[in-house]
């Protein structure tokens, strides 16, 4: 047994830590949107002219989306695909934060808080929290993926 063999891979060190920071955002703002469903429920319903049906299945596909990506990126299951679908809920998300921007606009309930008070600022510190999470995992995806054993194929 050599070194290199015990010595764990640090270049994958930032990407864990991104990706556990990130899933753990996530899946926070899953269990407080299911906790406090009020502020969410009620921009969907807002938002998209929905009736309260309506916004609880889509806020409830919303969670549940949020809560498995979170999940993966937390439990490095599938870590290259969780933060590829990552970074895409938080264009999404930020599309949508861009586009129902106004002054009067009710908060988002993004991660599970009524901030109606300060809806404009809540906004805004959204795009830019989802902005930073977009980068950090923009800058570390690339080491998810599999890179070949180059011993592989070797006979002992």
């Amino acid at each position: 047994m050599t070194i290199e063999q015990v010595q764990p891979d640090r270049s994958v060190l930032p990407q864990r830590v991104v990706c556990s920071l990130v899933g753990a955002v996530f899946l926070a703002a899953a269990v407080l949107k299911s906790l406090h469903p009020e502020g969410f429920l009620s921009a969907l319903t807002a938002s998209f002219s929905l009736n309260s049906t309506e916004a609880v299945a889509l806020g409830a596909a919303l969670v549940t989306l949020e809560a498995s990506v979170g999940l993966a990126l937390l439990l490095s299951i599938s870590r290259h695909f969780a933060s590829i679908f990552a970074m895409t809920m938080l264009v999404a998300f930020s599309v949508y934060l861009v586009a129902f921007h106004s002054p009067d606009a009710p908060s988002c309930g993004c991660l599970g808080f009524d901030t109606s008070a300060a809806a404009g600022s809540s906004q805004t510190l959204g795009v830019v929290r989802n902005s930073a999470m977009f980068v950090g995992l923009a800058l570390t995806h690339h080491r998810s993926v599999e890179r070949p054993n180059p011993n592989q194929g070797e006979s002992s």
